[in-house]
């Protein structure tokens, strides 16, 4: 069992046109889900699905840089209390009427949604192996940042199941689990159709950290690599100009 949190921290973007609760302490959203939130492609009427939603910030970003479309969306939570933080920030956003959140795991997948009902599926999946590293005293924090044995694959195979044929998926993944991303994408027929390495700063000696994936379901083999996205300008320096365009309204 998880505790509920005690402490939110009520956090703006967007010049404070965008309002977010989140946990003092413990899990927050990071830069992952803005450069996600931009990578993703929204077209008019979508049905979209955030698996593992967290505070709900996805929903909050796309909704916002896609105010000028039509379309719905729903954040999937399987932890109850990041589960009502989700959805104090859609009422606090005022986004009842086009953005539903759910509480349940996707593993479920069968119970919780009809097969192909989503037109675009996006998720930011535990990266982190039980073993790697030092895990968070959190618990909240740990369940969303560790990864559970197969936990990737119960992200890929919800995605398989919930989207359309011909629909899009969305990902980032940390580039050392590159091989093994895209190898489940296939296997799952969720073919990667482009893909995007992000880099820390522009350094010749410096591996990129993250890696930003498009992929169709029953899309065929063709892949396009975009050109590198940098997100600081240099070490130590600000944000590169395409991230801070990012946070602009």
């Amino acid at each position: 069992m998880t505790e509920p949190y005690t402490e939110l921290s009520r956090d703006t973007l967007f010049d404070g046109k965008v309002i977010c609760w989140q946990p003092a302490l413990g899990y927050r959203f990071s830069i992952d889900s803005v450069l996600l939130a931009h990578y993703a492609s929204i077209k008019n009427n979508d049905k979209l699905l955030d698996i593992g939603t967290g505070c709900g910030i996805l929903p909050l970003l796309l909704h916002y840089r896609n105010s000028y479309m039509v379309f719905t969306s729903v954040g999937l939570e399987k932890q109850r209390d990041l589960y009502d933080i989700a959805k104090k920030n859609i009422l606090e956003n005022k986004l009842e009427h086009s953005c539903q959140i759910v509480n349940g795991d996707i593993a479920e997948k069968k119970i919780l949604f009809l097969p192909e009902s989503f037109d675009r599926v996006i998720f930011n999946p535990p990266f982190y192996s039980k073993k790697s590293g030092r895990q968070s005293k959190d618990e909240q924090q740990r369940i969303a940042r560790h990864q559970k044995e197969g936990s990737l694959e119960i992200f890929i195979e919800g995605a398989a199941y919930c989207v359309k044929n011909k629909g899009r998926i969305y990902c980032i993944y940390p580039v050392s689990g590159l091989v093994k991303l895209l190898a489940l994408l296939s296997i799952h027929k969720l073919e990667p159709k482009k893909l995007q390495i992000v880099y820390p700063y522009p350094d010749q000696e410096k591996n990129g950290n993250l890696v930003l994936i498009e992929g169709v379901k029953n899309g065929g083999g063709e892949l396009h690599i975009a050109p590198p996205l940098y997100i600081y300008q240099k070490k130590n320096g600000d944000y590169s100009t395409h991230v801070q365009e990012f946070y602009k309204p």
